[in-house]
């Protein structure tokens, strides 16, 4: 696997390489101490098949450099390594279209689990933002929930029962299979629930799920 380790810490990409050397096979890693490196790299960038970026590095811009590699290579997964772990940050990585957002506060086992996350085709968002996000008391009526957000109070019973699924981060065919629905049937109904929600993708839907009170689980891209 061609992974490109963008960071201006020589020993964070030396740990991060070693890290990933124990986990995946057949490793090649090129290395980039600053955005500097990268944007040299630019018309190459589709040639990886993993990408980590630091935020924070010399020559970064900030996240106009993560759209930068986004528009050169729009199809390789694209993870975010930060220190930061502010909301903002996170969404405004998420709306540029990255595929994941790591913290560098994890351990080696759970970098390697969100990596294998973002590679088998889901976004991995941090631990901690998702434990931000209040849960309901376990007494509480699901009616209610919906009740709690004016613009979900008209959902069908049907449609009810798609956004719970979707809370809980089930992937389209996962919803459609459970409830026995044509996948299209699913599809339609994810798209207008991001859009009453305001929401920009799926991840961010259950996030904003999550602040009204849904049980709330992984958020897949599909």
């Amino acid at each position: 696997m061609k992974v490109l380790i963008a960071d201006d810490h020589a020993l964070f990409r030396q740990g991060l390489t070693q890290f990933m050397s124990a986990g995946f096979q057949d490793l090649s890693v090129t290395e980039a101490g600053s955005f500097y490196d990268v944007v040299v790299l630019k018309d190459k960038l589709e040639e990886f098949e993993l990408i980590l970026l630091d935020l924070a590095m010399p020559g970064m811009e900030g996240f106009a450099g993560v759209a930068m590699v986004r528009e050169h290579a729009p199809q390789v997964p694209l993870v975010i390594v930060s220190a930061s772990e502010r909301r903002e940050d996170v969404f405004r990585a998420l709306e540029l279209g990255v595929t994941g957002y790591i913290s560098k506060s994890m351990t080696g086992r759970e970098l390697l689990d969100a990596l294998a996350e973002v590679l088998s085709g889901n976004t991995y968002l941090p631990a901690s933002l998702m434990r931000g996000t209040p849960k309901p008391p376990p007494a509480i009526d699901q009616r209610e929930l919906f009740r709690s957000h004016a613009s979900l109070r008209q959902l069908s019973r049907r449609q009810s029962e798609v956004l719970l699924l979707l809370s809980e981060g089930r992937s389209n065919r996962e919803i459609a299979e459970a409830l026995q629905l044509a996948e299209q049937t699913v599809k339609v109904h994810v798209s207008n629930f991001l859009r009453v929600l305001g929401a920009r993708s799926r991840t961010e839907a259950v996030v904003k799920l999550g602040d009204l009170g849904f049980p709330v689980g992984g958020a897949r891209r599909r």
